[in-house]
Order: C-alpha cells, then structure tokens, then sequence
C-alpha cells in the first residue's frame, strides 16, 4: 500500500499517532498521501510533544520541528504557568499560547460535546472523593517507604556517604538496578492505595514461576511487618472496610445510590478489585452484571444490553475493568459511575465516565473519582490536573488557574509535583486540599487589592493607567463576576453524600471542573502582563 500515490486517507482515532518514534507512527508515515485527515477525540492526552506529532503528521512542518516547537510554544507556557510566575514570564507565555492557538486553529477542527449537543444531554459532575487510608493501610504503607528497596530509590541521588563525590546510585549502591526496581516498586504503592491483598503473589505463580512468587510473598512478609499472620486473616476473612478506604466509602455509598434507585458502573483496573467488590454486592444482596477480558468479545453486548434493560432492582451495579469497558460502550441506563483507581493517563478515566454521559442519557449523571489520601494516587490524580490544564491551554487558550511551580521536563524545577522524590512520599493531609485552598486565598488578596486600586475605575480603563494597552471586549471582565468566581465553594451538594464520606472519614472533595477550566483572575493577569510590557493588540512583536 505504501507504493500507491493516495490522494488523501482518514485515520479514524488518530491520537494512537502520538509517540514520534513508534511503529504505527512510522508506518503511517510511509504512505504516499497528497492529503491526510485524522478523527480523535482525545488530541492531547500527556504531553505538548504528542501534539506536535500528531499535527506534524497530518500537515508535516506546520509547527517546526520538534525542537523549534518546544522553544517557541512549550517552555514558555510551562514556565508561565508556574505559580509564583514573574510577570515577564507570564507575558511570554500568554504570547506563546496566542501564538500556538492561532496555528492549531489553521489545522484542527473542533466540534465538542459541550458545544454542539449539551441540551440533549441532561448535565454531569465529576465529583473527586479524597479516601483517607485505614490504619491497617496506613501502616503498610509506612512499612513498604521504610523499605531496603524504597529507600534505595528516595536516597539514589544523595551524595554518598564514602564521600567519593558520587551519588549513591553510581557508587555503593549500584549493585541494584534502579529501572528495573523503579517499575515494579510505583505498581506496588499504586496496588497497596486501593486494597493490601493486591500485593499478594497469586497462587498459580507458586508452579508456573517459584522464584517470582517466593519474592513476591519475602515482599509482603516486609510489608506486614509484625502483623503479618494478623493482617492475614483480615484478609482471609473479608474484613474489607478495614483494609480499605475505598471500600469502606463504596460500601456506604451503594446504599444511598439503591436507595435512590440509581444504577451504577464500576471501573477499576484490577480484576482482583472487582472480585473484592463482587463480594461485598454478593453480601449485600445487590443485583449486578460483571465484565472483563474473561469474557469473550462476541458475549459482552449481550451483557451491556441486558444491563440497560433491566431496572436497578434487577440490574444495579455493573462491575467493569477499565480495559474492556473503558471503550465504545453504550451503557446510559446507568447514572452513576465510580471510578476507583486514577490513571496516569485522564483520557483513560474520562473514556470510563462517556460510558453512561452520552447521548441516550436521561438522568442526570454523577462521576465519583475515588483518589487515596497522600498516596502516591494523589500525586497521579494532581499530575492529571496538571496535564488537563497543559491540554485547555494549548489548544483553546484557556486561562488556568496555577496551582503548582514544577515545570514538567525541565531538569531542576521539579518542585512538588515531578521527580520520583514526590510519588515516594506519604501524608496524611489532603494535599489536593491545600494546593487549591492557597491557589483560592491568594486569589481573595489579588481581588482584594484591585477592588481597592480600581473602586472607581471602569475595568475597560484598568489596563490603560500606565500603558497605550487597549483591552479587546473579551478581556474586559467585571468585578462582580470576578468576585463571584473567587467567592465559589468548591464542594459536594447533595447532603445525603456528604453525610456518608463524612461517616467514612473523607473530609474533602470536589468537582473536578471547579478545579480545570477558564479562569477569570488569571485572564486578567495574563492581559496585564501584556499590556505592561507593551505588547500591542495584534499581538506583540509580532502577530498572534
């Protein structure tokens, strides 16, 4: 195929063309086209560097190369999103992102839901829940980070204490393989936030790999410390909801939902999970369905079809691995849908929740994110806001709020949210909590100071005082809409829920809409800093 000149092809889900160096990106890329068009809903799930690739794919060049793109888009809005940004750098950045928007414009097409089909479609909320660990949870964790193994990953670039001025990593201790222990030990924190028995080396490992399974069981032994044979028989014996924080919640929360005759969808990327929560619905006497790659491919619309019909008396819960339900599935009888695990990946978890928000909906649909207090999850679920954040930016030029100072790839400014120091940690605060708490009190003092400076000022003339900067109307905005957005609480409504996670010990949660999206505080600050350095309408040095 690939020795035919093509006038032009379609590539249906085309944001699988994202890594430059992968086989079905050089692949499509050996084709002879004249015109090549992509159709995705996901443009850009991780990083800048899958945009360029996808676009300079459909129309080669339109963006540079790689390295020019990174110079004159991506570090400046890395940088300019920083949260303790200088002005300068805020300027630059608000220039890139004008800059970039308007090349993205020229090659994308964008029809989104929100726009073309919201009033067909009855509203949606995405709730984010803040599972503080149990005890028994907490411990092991504390355990597992006091480890030989994990100590060697949080202290691998420490000097080395034979002072030979090297790090520990490439003097003393490099017997051990730091990538092949990285891997296994990130997995292991991820297995232990939602549920201990996840780190348990499954039985058949005992014949089909002895020595996997022996290291697997010296792991665990470690793990539980000296409440091993204890902690066992927690496990022996079901006592989920005190193993779990996340079951615990769960376990509430299904009674409100049957209460309210609602039907609900669980995702979670562990079979082992759902196997627990099969357990805990058994015993409850809940109805449900089940599906995960046991089940043959030519069965599972058969499944989905029998859940819709059916009435949550009949069909309440439906248990799903995110693998196989995570995709092209119509599933609008239910209105709730938990995700239990976070994903590196927030395309993968927004995929799960299109499930039931879809055309065919008629209820109003409740996202429940479950996210492990202070776990490495949480520095997951931060490191997603982070990258939804990079992708409203770079794409519609949305103006996000700046909650963090790491820069993702820039060596030395990893600050709280990148480097492998930050997934290795453990708190008990909710950490999401206090990013956004001071992101919303300095807010309250900035408004505060230009409700003082421009009480009698109109906001189209604040921009003016010290420069010939002439606000566009867009960028005007009102005090009192800004004071409204500063103002907002950011919080769960619904009584009956909130009374539930506060029985569960969850002491926080929020939308996570109310936490990504359009900022009316950063638009007027990325316009000042225009306007301060002189950047004229069209755009600066040079047109946006």
């Amino acid at each position: 195929m690939n020795t035919i000149e093509w006038n032009c092809a379609v590539f249906d889900e085309v944001h699988k063309i994202k890594d430059r160096k992968a086989k079905v990106t050089k692949a499509a890329n050996s084709f002879k086209l004249r015109k090549r068009y992509g159709l995705t809903g996901t443009v850009m799930q991780n990083t800048f560097e899958e945009l360029w690739t996808l676009l300079d794919f459909v129309q080669p060049n339109c963006l540079g190369s790689l390295k020019q793109f990174s110079d004159r888009y991506v570090l400046p809005i890395k940088k300019g999103q920083k949260r303790d940004v200088k002005e300068d750098a805020l300027a630059s950045a608000t220039y890139a992102t004008r800059r970039l928007n308007k090349e993205v414009k020229r090659v994308i097409l964008r029809r989104e839901r929100e726009a073309t089909i919201k009033d067909l479609l009855p509203g949606k909320d995405d709730h984010v829940v803040f599972c503080p660990l149990t005890p028994v949870q907490l411990e092991i964790y504390q355990n597992v980070l006091q480890s030989s193994d994990y100590q060697y990953l949080i202290t691998y670039q420490e000097p080395c204490p034979c002072q030979s001025g090297l790090v520990r990593g490439n003097c003393c201790s490099e017997k051990l393989d730091f990538k092949r222990l990285l891997f296994p030990s990130l997995i292991n924190l991820q297995k232990l936030s939602q549920h201990p028995s996840l780190l348990m080396p499954s039985k058949e490992k005992k014949t089909t790999d002895y020595e996997f399974y022996k290291r697997g069981k010296e792991f665990v032994k470690s793990a539980f410390g000296s409440k091993y044979e204890d902690i066992k028989k927690l496990i022996k014996q079901h006592e989920d909801q005190k193993l779990s924080g996340k079951i615990r919640t769960l376990t509430e929360l299904l009674k409100i939902w049957f209460d309210q005759q609602s039907k609900v969808l669980i995702f979670s990327n562990s079979t082992k999970i759902l196997d627990i929560i099969e357990s805990i619905i058994q015993k409850s006497k809940y109805s449900y369905c089940r599906m995960d790659g046991k089940v043959p491919t030519s069965e599972r619309q058969g499944i989905v079809d029998t859940f819709n019909s059916r009435t949550y008396e009949e069909a309440f819960v439906f248990l799903l691995s995110s693998t196989v339900g995570g995709l092209g599935l119509n599933i609008t009888s239910a209105n709730i849908v938990v995700v239990f695990d976070a994903s590196w990946n927030v395309t993968k978890d927004k995929q799960a929740q299109d499930r039931a928000y879809r055309i065919g909906q008629t209820k109003h649909t409740d996202v429940y994110r479950f996210i492990s207090v202070g776990t490495l999850e949480e520095m997951i679920y931060q490191r997603q806001i982070y990258k939804q954040q990079m992708a409203n930016i770079g794409l519609q030029g949305v103006h996000e709020r700046r909650y963090f100072n790491g820069v993702l790839g820039v060596k030395g400014e990893e600050g709280e949210l990148f480097g492998l120091l930050n997934l290795l940690k453990l708190t008990t605060e909710v950490q999401s909590k206090v990013i956004i708490d001071r992101a919303q009190e300095q807010y309250k003092i900035e408004l505060s100071k230009l409700s003082q400076e421009n009480s009698s000022t109109p906001m189209s003339k604040v921009f003016s005082k010290q420069t010939q900067y002439k606000p566009k109307d867009s960028e005007i905005i009102d005090l009192d809409d800004l004071e409204s957005e500063v103002r907002k609480q950011i919080q769960l409504k619904d009584s009956k829920i909130v009374d539930v996670l506060e029985k569960t010990g969850v002491s926080y949660s929020h939308n996570n809409d109310d936490v990504v999206g359009d900022n009316e505080m950063e638009k007027l600050k990325a316009t000042k800093s225009i306007a301060s350095h002189h950047y004229n309408q069209s755009g600066g040095a040079s047109d946006y």
